[in-house]
C-alpha cells in the first residue's frame, strides 16, 4: 500500500526524514539544468520540504503530510506544480468582494498539478474514524439512512462536498488544451474495510457523500485504491516528463510546426550572424539550451499519423521558397509525398537524418499528409457559439488567406477541432485568443478544440540580401 512506511514503528523518525530526502536528492539530480528546475524544485519540492532540515518529534504532522503528498506524487505524470492555490472568482470579481469587505476565502488549494495541467489533485487527510465520528457528533445514528432525502437536504459534517464544490468552482475558471482541468480528490487515510467499526453510525453516510462527489464529476479514491510504491529512479524521468497519453493518434500540424521541422535553427547549431533578424538570433541561442525537436516536437508526433491542411502546406511551402535555404528546402521535400514523390517512406527518415545534427527517431511517419477541406461544411457544423468568434480571431491573426479566401489559421484550427484531433502548434497568440473565447462561453456542453501549444517557436533563418553582401565585398 502507498502508506506502508509512514509513521509506522518499523521506521524511527530520522528514517523517515532520511528516505524522504534521499528521494528529493533523486528528483533534484534528474531537474538539474532543465527549464523546469526553478519552477518544480526552487518553487515547489524544495520550498515544500524545506523543514526536513529543522528538528522535529514523533507527533510532527507535517511530517506525515508530506510524506504523503510525496508518496501521491510519485505516482502522478506530467506535474506542472505543487501546492497552487487557484482563483474561486474571475479576477473582477476578486477586485469587487475585497472592496466590498467579503472575508471569504477566495483561493482554493491543489496539492498537485499533473498531466501537464489536466488534472488537479487534493489531498484530504481525514482518518476513518474522524469521518465516522463527524457524521455522529452532527446528530446521525447507526439506523439513520438518507436514502429517501434529496441529496441537496443531507448534512455533510465531514465537509468534504463542500471541499468538492469549492474544487470544481476554481477548476471552472482554468483552462488547459480548451478543457477545464478535472479534479481528483485522494484519501489516503480512510480505508473502507474501517467504516464499519463506529458502531454508533451508519457507514452508507460516508459512502452516500462519496457517491454524490463522483456524481459531481470528481474522482474519488480511498487508501485501498492507491496503487504501490515504486522505486524512485524509476518514476521520477515521468513525475516531470510531459504526458502525451491523452493526445489523438492522428495529429494536425499547424504552419507554424511544419517551419520548425525544415528549419535549420531547429536541426543543428546554425551560428548567428551580424545580418540575422534579432529574433533569429534569440531563437539561435534558445536552440542551444533547448533543442525543439528533440525535446518538444519529436517526443509527441512520434508512432502518431500526421496531416495538415492543404491551407498550412501552401502557406509554409511559399514560406520555404521565398525565403529558404538549400537545406530547408530539401528537408521540406523530405516531409511531403507532393514535393518529393519519388522517395519510399522507408527512404525518408534517412535522407532527413543526413540533414540533421539531432539523432531522428525512426518511429516519426513520413510523408505527412495533405488534407484537403471544405471548410463551409466544417464551420456549420461546429457550435456556433464559439465558432464564430474563433473565426474572426483567426481572420484578425496576420490577415494571411489562402487562394480559397480562407484564413489560414481558421482553416488549420476549424480542421482539427471538427475532426476531435489534436492540433499541435507554437502559434501562441491564436491559441490564447480560442482558449480566452471558449472561457468567456463557459458553456460546458459543446465540444471543444484540442490544441497543443508549444511554448517555443522556430523560424526559417533566412537568406542574406543581396545588398548586405554587396557592402561587405565592398568594406574587404
Amino acid at each position: 500500500m502507498i502508506m506502508a512506511n509512514m509513521g509506522t514503528p518499523a521506521l524511527s523518525l530520522q528514517q523517515r526524514v532520511d528516505s524522504l530526502r534521499g528521494d528529493l536528492n533523486v528528483l533534484e539530480t534528474h531537474l538539474a539544468g532543465s527549464e523546469k528546475y526553478q519552477a518544480l524544485w526552487k518553487d515547489g519540492f524544495s520550498r515544500i520540504f524545506k523543514h526536513l532540515d529543522t528538528p522535529m518529534n514523533d507527533d510532527d504532522g507535517s511530517l506525515l503530510r508530506n510524506e504523503t503528498l510525496w508518496s501521491i506524487a510519485k505516482n502522478c505524470t506530467g506535474i506542472t506544480e505543487i501546492r497552487k492555490g487557484s482563483a474561486l472568482y474571475p479576477r473582477g470579481e476578486m477586485k469587487d468582494r475585497k472592496k466590498t469587505g467579503i472575508t471569504q476565502t477566495n483561493t482554493s488549494m491543489i496539492d498537485i498539478v499533473c498531466k501537464n495541467g489536466a488534472e488537479w489533485i487534493r489531498i484530504n487527510n481525514t482518518t476513518t474514524d474522524r469521518a465516522m465520528w463527524g457524521f455522529v457528533n452532527a446528530g446521525y445514528g447507526e439506523d439513520d439512512s438518507e436514502s429517501d432525502q434529496d441529496e441537496d437536504d443531507v448534512d455533510d459534517p465531514s465537509g468534504f462536498i463542500k471541499e468538492a464544490r469549492l474544487l470544481l468552482q476554481a477548476s471552472k475558471l482554468a483552462l488547459y488544451r480548451c478543457q477545464h482541468p478535472k479534479v481528483k480528490i485522494i484519501f489516503p487515510r480512510l480505508r473502507l474495510h474501517e467504516l464499519g467499526k463506529v458502531k454508533l453510525c451508519n457507514p452508507k453516510l460516508v459512502l452516500k457523500v462519496f457517491e454524490r462527489m463522483k456524481a459531481m464529476g470528481i474522482t474519488v479514491q480511498l487508501a485501498h485504491e492507491l496503487p504501490d510504491q515504486q522505486n524512485i529512479e524509476d518514476v521520477v524521468p515521468r513525475m516531470v516528463a510531459p504526458d502525451y497519453t491523452d493526445i489523438s493518434e492522428t495529429l494536425n500540424l499547424d504552419t507554424t510546426i511544419l517551419l520548425a521541422l525544415v528549419s535549420d535553427i531547429s536541426n543543428g547549431q546554425v551560428e548567428a550572424q551580424d545580418w540575422h533578424h534579432e529574433y533569429i538570433s534569440v531563437q539561435i541561442k534558445l536552440e542551444k539550451c533547448t533543442r525543439l525537436l528533440p525535446d518538444h516536437i519529436w517526443p509527441i508526433i512520434c508512432k502518431r499519423q500526421l496531416v495538415c491542411t492543404q491551407e498550412a502546406y501552401d502557406t509554409m511551402q511559399l514560406i520555404v521558397d521565398t525565403i529558404g535555404t538549400e537545406t530547408e528546402k530539401h528537408r521540406a521535400a523530405l516531409l511531403f509525398a507532393q514535393l518529393g514523390a519519388t522517395l519510399k517512406s522507408s527512404e525518408r527518415i534517412p535522407a532527413f537524418q543526413a540533414l540533421c545534427d539531432y539523432a531522428v527517431p525512426k518511429t516519426w511517419s513520413l510523408p505527412i499528409k495533405v488534407v484537403d477541406i471544405d471548410f463551409q461544411v466544417i464551420r456549420s457544423s461546429l457550435p456556433q457559439t464559439t465558432a464564430l468568434p474563433i473565426f474572426e480571431a483567426c481572420s484578425l491573426s496576420h490577415g494571411k488567406k489562402s487562394t480559397k479566401d480562407i484564413p489560414v489559421n481558421a482553416s488549420i484550427f476549424f480542421y482539427g477541432w471538427s475532426e476531435r484531433i489534436t492540433t499541435l502548434t507554437s502559434n501562441a497568440d491564436v491559441s490564447r485568443s480560442i482558449e480566452h473565447i471558449i472561457r468567456d462561453a463557459n458553456d460546458d456542453h459543446s465540444i471543444r478544440p484540442d490544441i497543443w501549444a508549444l511554448p517555443y517557436t522556430r523560424s526559417l533563418v533566412g537568406k542574406e540580401k543581396q545588398n548586405n553582401k554587396n557592402a561587405r565585398s565592398n568594406k574587404c
